[in-house]
């Protein structure tokens, strides 16, 4: 065996792309800066025979270095026979953001553009373990919740990290070794960035204090990954769909309740920030009444029933057939396909030409739907219930005319209003619960009115 096959790194990288796709099979997009991470795992791909397709980003914020890395590039892709695609940037784009923030967008999205066009399998970056410690204690130092310390994974989606288990240094000895070209980026010593100042500084001063730090650090990852296994069991055992029940949160010890809920939020809402304040309302919530909400930001929120906690979107970005409303959001008139809805002080009578609510008399929110095969509703004056579908065929509401009727559910279950497609023959434009009917007690309606 040479000294490249019986290499630790050659091994690592093998071990790694062979566990997420078929080498064989799969074509790769590399991303390659040119520098000597970047530059190593293209050497392994050549020497490992794996199709690839080489992509470089000169965002020209190095002026005539950046061009020398995009030269290096794509002259030992031609060397090695990889397709090599260099995307250029004007910086001056980033001048009023964060430069790196700014440089990995552009980075990222050109790499799935390409992938899209070459219709290629996966995306190959040079993070390694050095990285990943790196990426570990910015966590840590910003303060991320547990949840989040378990840093980078080899296999992301269609993002794969094949040297993720090599060190730095075996990468800098593997290259000096086999004589693979890279250039040095300047910017790398500078510590303007919080990487470099862990690389340099840091690092040092954690070497002399701490010998062995590094793996200490690397195990916070797999406590993460532990931790994250037994909340999502918890999890599993409260949740029921976009529902968390309120019985079985305050089953568990207060100081899990808010990790709970925000894995709950990661799962249903992966892209949406969520404070620490709001989480803390959930460390005791027996104290959220029914009707209770906690407003997430963006539209959504988390609305309390007798038995659950539900997670509520904004109606504008749900289906058209469906519509939820809080208490809140009817302080004001808002529409629900053909339909308005408001919150009105009651007048003492029914007023012709609206559908209207006791607003106390059922849970909120209220979801405003089509109606659906099954859906029964006990109407006014009735005293057992009867099918919707039964009620519109009474009315003479066609079969084809049916399907644009929707109704009104609170969110206990219980079907506040039938609201007909069209108004019936004697007038009617739907019908009411009688669980939901307004009397002298009544002080608030909810009122539905329809467009016709």
């Amino acid at each position: 065996m040479n000294r490249f096959e019986s290499s630790p790194v050659v091994n690592a990288f093998r071990e790694a792309i062979n566990r997420v796709s078929d080498p064989a099979r799969n074509h790769f997009i590399c991303g390659v800066s040119g520098g000597i991470d970047s530059m190593t795992l293209l050497y392994l791909l050549y020497r490992s025979n794996i199709r690839a397709t080489v992509v470089h980003c000169n965002y020209g914020l190095r002026g005539e270095a950046s061009d020398k890395d995009s030269e290096l590039v794509e002259e030992v892709s031609d060397l090695w026979r990889f397709d090599c695609v260099t995307a250029r940037f004007d910086p001056s784009e980033a001048e009023e953001q964060n430069t790196q923030a700014w440089a990995r967008h552009k980075r990222y999205q050109v790499f799935r553009d390409i992938k899209r066009e070459a219709d290629a399998d996966f995306i190959l970056t040079a993070h390694h373990q050095s990285d990943q410690i790196e990426t570990i204690l910015q966590k840590l130092f910003r303060g991320a919740g547990m949840s989040a310390w378990n840093g980078m994974v080899l296999n992301d989606g269609d993002l794969v990290r094949p040297l993720l288990d090599v060190s730095k240094e075996q990468i800098v000895k593997f290259a000096r070794e086999h004589h693979v070209p890279y250039r040095e980026d300047e910017t790398n010593r500078t510590e303007e960035y919080a990487r470099n100042f862990i690389r340099h500084t840091l690092a040092a001063e954690m070497d002399h204090f701490f010998p062995g730090w590094r793996k200490n650090v690397l195990k916070i990852s797999r406590r993460a990954d532990e931790f994250s296994l037994m909340a999502e069991v918890l999890l599993d055992e409260i949740r029921d769909g976009r529902r968390l029940s309120r019985s079985g949160l305050l089953k568990v010890p207060p100081q899990v309740r808010p990790v709970l809920v925000h894995r709950f939020l990661l799962h249903e809402l992966p892209n949406q920030t969520v404070s620490e304040g709001v989480l803390n309302q959930f460390l005791e919530p027996e104290h959220l009444q029914t009707g209770a909400e906690a407003d997430l930001g963006n539209g959504w929120k988390i609305v309390r029933n007798r038995e659950y906690f539900q997670l509520i979107g904004d109606q504008n970005e749900g289906s058209d057939d469906e519509f939820v409303f809080t208490k809140t959001d009817l302080d004001q008139e808002q529409r629900a396909g053909p339909l308005r809805l408001k919150l009105m002080s009651w007048r003492g009578r029914v007023d012709s030409g609206y559908l209207q609510a006791d607003s106390e008399t059922f849970t909120w929110p209220v979801t405003i739907r089509r109606w659906k095969e099954g859906d029964r509703i006990q109407s006014l004056g009735m005293k057992g219930s009867k099918s919707v579908a039964e009620i519109m065929t009474d009315k003479k509401i066609s079969t084809t005319q049916k399907s644009s009727a929707f109704l009104a559910e609170s969110f206990d279950g219980i079907i506040i209003a039938v609201i007909f497609p069209h108004d019936t023959d004697d007038g009617q434009a739907g019908i009411i619960s009688e669980q939901v009917k307004c009397s002298q007690k009544t002080n608030q309606v909810l009122q539905i009115e329809k467009d016709l």
